[in-house]
């Protein structure tokens, strides 16, 4: 059989036929280039919820806002987050953390990852540009570490106008 868009016959596929009023390609048994081994059959969007947690003691806040979603191909998941605070009662104590992650990732040791385009606002020691996921054995967690040293971020450094707003990578296991 061969694709036809729009009238004009193109390359030879088996099973498939694209028409003019076709709006949607629905592939529910995954896409196959070559072998099973290369089959997408894994792809799914989200939200998830972000939460503040510290090592020794977690925060106390109340958050001003949380945005973050998700997107899931194959055993990759690209996260993307707004957090701002409204308010902290108490800031906890050790390495702060962000909970939450939709996905455990794999079990590929602590690795940093970059996250871009990276803020954190009203943040007195550092950048804090990078993540580190799975730290700390927490395969649904993260710190934030600093560039240029690899500080990590502090339940100290959070007050009531602390924003994390950011998207990184990470690979699940499998």
């Amino acid at each position: 059989m061969s694709i036809v868009l729009n009238g004009l016959t193109g390359i030879t596929a088996p099973d498939i036929d694209v028409t003019a009023q076709t709006t949607v390609a629905d592939f529910d048994a995954g896409i196959t280039l070559g072998g099973s081994a290369t089959t997408l059959d894994d792809y799914e969007e989200g939200s998830w919820t972000p939460t503040l947690e510290g090592t020794t003691t977690n925060p106390t806040v109340t958050y001003g806002a949380r945005d973050a979603r998700y997107i899931k191909v194959g055993n990759i998941v690209h996260v993307t987050c707004a957090v701002f605070l409204a308010s902290v009662t108490s800031s906890g104590s050790g390495d702060l953390r962000m909970a939450g992650l939709p996905f455990a990732s794999g079990d590929y040791g602590s690795f940093p990852l970059s996250m871009a385009p990276a803020e954190v606002r009203n943040n007195p020691t550092g950048n804090f540009n990078i993540a580190q996921v799975n730290a700390q054995g927490h395969p649904t967690k993260f710190i934030f570490m600093d560039e240029p040293d690899g500080a990590i971020m502090q339940c100290s450094n959070i007050d009531g106008d602390t924003a994390w707003r950011f998207s990184l990578t990470y690979q699940v296991g499998t």
